[in-house]
């Protein structure tokens, strides 16, 4: 299923980060280079239907999955595709062919697909933001043994979802499942943000597959999350269903974050690099 070129059996690929997203190179069948992302909150792997096109893709199997907006999007599923990277091989993946047009606008820059469940569940993946590096390991092999803070996760319909407390202005604090979003530029999602009595302002959500429904913004005075304490940032509330509470890259890039989807755990260890403004501390 995969091989790796170090016998460590871990590959270290560096990345861009944009609107607290990553963004890699990765070779699909032996064509590319392509942009790929790292998208916790996709059950599978996605691929833009241009450049599905380009690499001479033969057309899939239609079916409709549900995305970041309202609505179901159409899709075609391609099975037995093979991944490359530095230092990897991954092979017998399956792959979601959609418009991913609308995504590279929401993200101001080319891309080409993004790994989900389909990927992270084989591996030990390790996402530095501040150094601007993905390590994936064998977890058969690897298991995280550095100062992060283990968080558990609860997975639905193939996406992780850890336990946080939200606090807003005029509100009790909220104890919910948040999902893990690394595909979202968002720092909080959640209903309770929509009545704060500090005001909020009209926006609009769910932008990228799927149709964008109205939402409001509003600030998180407090987010609780493995005993560290955020003050202070932007959240949105709007949309319905998994996506509606949710954990995006907006704080995930504050730490470096371990997934370890085979024994259900997320690690979280403060980045050095992370603004004083957005404080992120332990008790």
């Amino acid at each position: 299923m995969f091989a790796f070129d170090s016998s460590e059996r871990r590959a270290v690929i560096p990345i861009e980060v944009s609107r607290n997203g990553i963004f890699f190179r990765v070779k699909m069948n032996g064509s590319g280079p392509l942009w790929f992302s790292l998208d916790s909150g996709a059950g599978t792997n996605y691929i833009d239907r241009g450049a599905a096109r380009k690499l001479g893709l033969p057309p899939g199997e239609k079916a409709y999955v549900h995305g970041a907006g309202e609505g179901q999007v159409e899709v075609e599923r391609i099975t037995d595709v093979t991944f490359d990277m530095p230092g990897l091989r991954s092979r017998g993946h399956q792959v979601n062919v959609v418009d991913l047009e609308p995504v590279q606008e929401t993200w101001g820059r080319r891309l080409d697909g993004f790994f989900g469940h389909d990927f992270l569940i084989r591996y030990l993946v390790t996402l530095d933001y501040g150094a601007r590096l993905l390590t994936v390991a064998d977890p058969a092999v690897h298991d995280y043994e550095g100062p992060g803070v283990s968080i558990p996760i609860e997975f639905n319909r193939r996406v992780p979802f850890v336990r946080a407390t939200i606090e807003v202005a005029g509100n009790p604090p909220e104890d919910d499942l948040f999902l893990v979003d690394s595909g979202s530029q968002d720092f909080v999602d959640h209903p309770l943000i929509g009545k704060s009595s500090a005001g909020v302002s009209a926006v609009e959500t769910g932008v990228g597959l799927g149709t964008p429904v109205p939402g409001f913004l509003g600030k998180v005075d407090r987010f609780q999350l493995g005993g560290f304490e955020i003050r202070d940032v932007v959240g949105v509330a709007g949309g319905s269903g998994l996506g509606s509470r949710l954990i995006g890259g907006g704080v995930l890039s504050m730490f470096t974050v371990v997934f370890d989807y085979s024994r259900a755990k997320m690690f979280l260890v403060p980045g050095p690099r992370t603004p004083s403004h957005r404080r992120a501390t332990r008790p």
